[in-house]
């Protein structure tokens, strides 16, 4: 048995507090003190409006005022004031704009919110809709009108509502932004539609998609890490005193659970053995047990349901939980989750011999889904704080929205995505199977010049386990400005028929992308047996991700840039080749993968917390969600092992690698950037796509992770939150805490800025030096500029400290541990 509580008095007082003061009031006044500073006439002042206000779990009040013109909000115009207890304002962001309403665009016409649907359908599939469109009413927060789904375009409302938008040239357009889920839940379109042309003005995905797109070094690229069972605290519960008395006075018993998981801190299958874990639900976090919806004692459910997520497979993709064989595992009566996990056997299927295996994966799904929202709760990812739960029990907060947490997806292959969803909303994750390794060849048979040579490529993508394929190569021609990407159909079909076709890859920065799986079908439309795609550099470590590989018949590979030139050159020469493959279909599966699933979820993490939670917000060119994300996986799994000389890679499991390896980035997270990682803040502008980009702030997150466990010791219990003792609980804390600190569209230095005043308000500047340190030698000290947090490519980096830290850093600096102290 176990003993929990039904609410905390803390949260509840914190939760009056907040009321008996007019934060709004105070955070205006300060703002009108200060609109010199700010450069806000008085009329840019009155038109403020409250977009939210929230106190969290340390007592600081959040106060985000949205800028408006003629009572319509300005996208993403935002200004955060954030008071402490006392209603003094501890911090405040946002780049307002002066005298607002001089700058609007007012449309002498306008169209309407049906039309911009209308536009917004046409955009996304061709589809004429308007003429099926049924009002249903406005959407919870009142701030968008909702339609009716529609067949055939989404199974999910379509949302509307009228904003002024920012444009690149930096006029203020009136528009409409509309919001369309696809079917599949695989993209949630936003469309911003100008009110006056009816032109697109910026479209983009709020499904978070977490392509394993590494671009590893060609080298020996193994390195030390924690390849044992780590003696971990495993039970939530095991974290100091959590029988705190709640408001009734009450402590309550819940029922005893188990769970045959891989523990958190154990990565994937390739990292360490599965352990059966007795009662793991912190009692802060989850008082009722993860499997309560109604806040009184007993589970509601002996499934992988309750408060906090809903755990299912989707194999047929209709973002709903499967039946028969693919129920939810039952843990019955005594929520006992003990189901054994065969990795000889498939894990996607469930057939004669093999009934356990799917039931086994959905508990990991359902475990580690539950351990994130204990664990980042004991940061400040509360009710309160916008987290995702179905009953918040009265702490704050808007509930209904626990995580849909989706395994055995049948929408995609390769990949892994989180839609985050505003407060009140579920959030989604779907977790994907990835292609096995399986036994490959790339054989090239003529000419002799060249024949035998090379045969290490990337992950091939076929629907098929096992193909064997020979055949002269042709290099496509699609007839467009950049013909060999294959991006629209080949007009040299009639060569390509019947042979291997050669494709290149997107090469970041001329003419128009596509998917390798229009590639694939457009090589197979034509008639060719197979396919190879030349990477944009000399990398074979990527996962081609293929959103329905049932429509490929074809096997397709993809190999280094500097190879695929020599094929490219010898196709005149009668180029020959054999593609094979033996993999026996057991595919790796992203739910058996704590490190991913901390990932995803991370995603929501990191939207719901920095400024108002809206989504919109983290849709800017440089910001750090992939970096924020990695960091998580990296926290959750971390070991006394990490240390300052080793590396950590992500997602080896699903590479095939053991866990030795780098895994989908283009190096492992370490200090040390002479030998491991030598990323830094000028290396954004050539970083191409967004996990990239990500890895630079990770970068230094990371460092700044390793150099407070330096000073203060490594802290096994992950659960210790803002208080813990170890320099891991503290860098948490900063990160997490800095969300709510950083203004909405933030970019790196906004970010690093937040930190400082995290660490300012946490630990009274304890860290401050040591902050400082980490991002410098990223590159992104003192003297740095981000420049257009929407632009990735005009920052400029500064390896500098401010004058009270008395060591100046290198890019490549490898610190030693005494390195650590560096205030003055």
């Amino acid at each position: 048995m176990r003993r929990n509580v039904t609410l905390t008095s803390m949260l509840v007082l914190l939760s009056l507090l907040s009321f008996s003061k007019d934060f709004k009031a105070v955070a205006i006044k300060y703002i009108q003190e200060h609109k010199t500073d700010l450069q806000l006439s008085n009329q840019d002042i009155t038109d403020l409006k409250l977009a939210d206000q929230f106190t969290d779990d340390i007592g600081l009040t959040h106060v985000w005022l949205q800028q408006t013109a003629y009572g319509v909000e300005i996208y993403n115009a935002l200004i955060g004031v954030h008071l402490n207890s006392e209603g003094e304002v501890a911090y405040m962001v946002g780049e307002p704009i002066y005298n607002v309403k001089s700058k609007v665009d007012v449309p002498s016409k306008s169209i309407s919110e049906i039309d911009a649907i209308g536009i917004a359908a046409q955009l996304m599939s061709g589809t004429d809709v308007k003429s099926k469109l049924v009002r249903d009413g406005f959407t919870p927060d009142k701030k968008s009108m909702s339609f009716k789904s529609i067949d055939g375009l989404t199974n999910d409302p379509i949302t509307v509502r009228k904003q002024y938008f920012i444009t690149e040239d930096n006029t203020i357009k009136l528009g409409w932004e509309v919001y369309i889920e696809t079917l599949t839940h695989d993209h949630a379109w936003f469309f911003n539609i100008d009110a006056s042309s009816g032109n697109l003005m910026k479209k983009y995905d709020n499904v978070i998609h977490c392509e394993f797109d590494g671009k590893i070094k060609e080298a020996n690229c193994s390195f030390n890490s924690a390849d044992y069972y780590r003696d971990r605290i495993i039970d939530g519960n095991n974290t100091g005193n959590n029988n705190i008395v709640g408001s009734t006075g009450q402590v309550d018993q819940i029922a005893a659970t188990s769970y045959n998981v891989f523990p958190y801190y154990t990565e994937a299958p390739n990292f360490g053995p599965r352990v059966l874990i007795t009662d793991p639900e912190n009692a802060l976090a989850s008082p009722y047990g993860w499997n309560d919806t109604n806040g009184a004692i007993g589970a509601e459910s002996t499934v992988t349901t309750g408060n906090n997520v809903d755990a299912y497979c989707d194999k047929d993709a209709n973002n709903s939980a499967d039946g028969g064989n693919y129920a939810r595992p039952d843990g019955t009566a005594s929520l006992n989750f003990n189901f054994p996990l065969n990795l000889s056997l498939r894990t996607d299927t469930v057939y004669t011999g093999n009934t356990t295996n799917v039931k086994a994966v959905v508990t990991q799904l359902y475990y580690l889904n539950n351990i994130m929202h204990d664990v980042t709760y004991q940061y400040g990812f509360t009710e309160a704080g916008k987290n995702f739960q179905k009953n918040n029990y009265g702490r704050g907060g808007t509930q209904n929205d626990f995580v849909k947490a989706e395994a055995l997806d049948g929408s995609g292959r390769n990949n892994a995505n989180f839609t985050p969803s505003n407060d009140g909303t579920s959030g989604r994750m779907q977790m994907f199977m990835f292609d096995a390794i399986g036994t490959q060849t790339h054989l090239i048979n003529t000419p002799a010049t060249i024949a035998d040579t090379i045969r290490k490529y990337g992950v091939a993508a076929s629907n098929k386990c096992n193909f064997d394929v020979t055949a002269n190569c042709i290099v496509v021609n699609d007839g467009s400005a950049n013909p060999t990407y294959g991006c629209n159909p080949l007009v040299n079909a009639a060569q390509v028929s019947g042979k291997i076709a050669i494709v290149d890859r997107y090469n970041g920065f001329n003419g128009t992308a596509c998917t390798f799986q229009e590639k694939i079908l457009a090589c197979q439309d034509a008639g060719a047996v197979g396919v190879i795609i030349v990477n944009r550099v000399d990398s074979t470590n990527i996962i081609m991700s293929i959103t329905d590989m049932d429509l490929v018949n074809i096997p397709a590979i993809i190999i280094t840039k500097s190879l695929g030139d020599i094929l490219k050159a010898n196709v005149i020469n009668g180029l020959n080749v054999t593609l094979r493959k033996i993999s026996n279909c057991l595919d790796f599966n992203g739910a058996l993968d704590n490190g991913i699933m901390a990932h995803e979820y991370g995603h929501g993490i990191s939207n719901r917390m920095t400024a108002t939670g809206s989504t919109g917000c983290l849709a800017n060119a440089e910001q750090g969600g992939e970096g924020w994300s990695d960091f998580y996986s990296l926290f959750i799994t971390q070991s006394l092992a990490d240390n300052l000389t080793t590396g950590r890679g992500i997602g080896s499991y699903v590479q095939g690698e053991t866990s030795t390896n780098i895994g989908i980035r283009r190096y492992p997270y370490s200090y040390d950037m002479d030998n491991i990682n030598p990323l830094t803040y000028g290396d954004m502008a050539a970083s191409t796509e967004v996990h990239d980009i990500g890895e630079i702030i990770c970068s230094a997150l990371w460092d700044m992770n390793l150099i407070l466990c330096q000073k203060y010791g490594f802290n096994p219990n992950i659960y210790a939150g803002t208080t813990g003792f170890g320099g891991n609980n503290k860098a948490m804390a900063l990160v997490q805490r800095g969300f709510n600190l950083q203004p909405c569209s933030p970019g790196y230095i906004d970010a690093r800025n937040a930190i400082l005043k995290a660490d300012s308000i946490l630990y009274n500047k304890a860290n401050t030096c040591e902050i400082w340190t980490a991002f410098a030698r990223r590159g992104m000290g003192f003297s740095a500029k981000q420049g257009s947090t929407n632009n990735a490519t005009d920052q400029t980096e500064a390896f500098n400290l401010p004058s009270s830290c008395n060591t100046t850093p290198t890019a490549t600096a490898s610190f030693t541990v005494s390195d650590t102290v560096f205030c003055v």
